[in-house]
């Protein structure tokens, strides 16, 4: 929830969600102290069931402090949330460019038979996954020529919640296929070559970078 709404950007505002995480906050911090400080708390600052969690917190620390460290827990929350969409968006960047890029052409050795299987093995041991994909899309074109058409993206796809484009330009690429019978130990794919626009889906609306291909036109 956190990454659609830090992705889509006005489309959303992490401070609708101020109020409900500020009250999830102080029950945390209210059961915090209540197990911890129970025992040392004297006087009118003792935990009581009839209060509330924010009046208890307010026994706890005066001054509005109970407050503040809820709004502090809150803006850490974000910031870990943060940093997670940054970490997952610039490993997407990253495979784009690594899974979906082979220019100039990589030549396959007669082993793998034939320039998919090569390929298929390759990006499958980058993703260290054993499944095999039913279609893989890779681009016989530079990186900074492909990349320029994430620089302003018009449309948000729902389906992928993702900003997404379609290049104006068209591009040799190849579109490799799992075959419909396969070995028991391995994956054997069909490859394509054609020329074609691309749908491109981009990191974010503006200044953005590819981070995956989901069609071609």
């Amino acid at each position: 929830m956190y990454e659609s709404l830090y992705r889509r950007g006005n489309r959303s505002s992490v401070g609708y969600l101020y109020p409900v995480l500020i009250s999830v906050l102080y029950n945390v911090l209210f059961h915090f102290c209540n197990c911890v400080c129970r025992e040392e708390l004297t006087g009118p600052a003792v935990i009581r069931k009839s209060h509330s969690p924010k009046d208890q917190l307010d026994l706890l620390f005066p001054g509005g402090m109970a407050q503040a460290v809820a709004w502090l827990l809150f803006l850490q929350l974000v910031l870990e949330q943060t940093q997670v969409v940054d970490s997952k968006l610039q490993t997407a960047i990253k495979n784009f460019r690594t899974l979906h890029i082979d220019y100039p052409m990589v030549n396959y050795p007669e082993g793998f038979q034939g320039y998919c299987n090569g390929l298929m093995a390759y990006v499958r041991d980058v993703k260290q996954s054993w499944y095999c994909p039913k279609t893989h899309y890779v681009v016989h074109a530079p990186w900074k020529a492909v990349r320029e058409f994430c620089k302003y993206s018009e449309s948000f796809c729902e389906n992928y919640n993702e900003y997404c484009t379609l290049t104006h330009d068209s591009y040799p690429l190849t579109i490799c296929s799992l075959g419909s019978i396969q070995p028991p130990t391995s994956c054997r794919y069909n490859g394509t070559l054609t020329n074609q626009r691309l749908y491109l889906l981009c990191s974010r609306k503006y200044d953005a970078e590819p981070i995956g291909i989901i069609g071609l036109y």
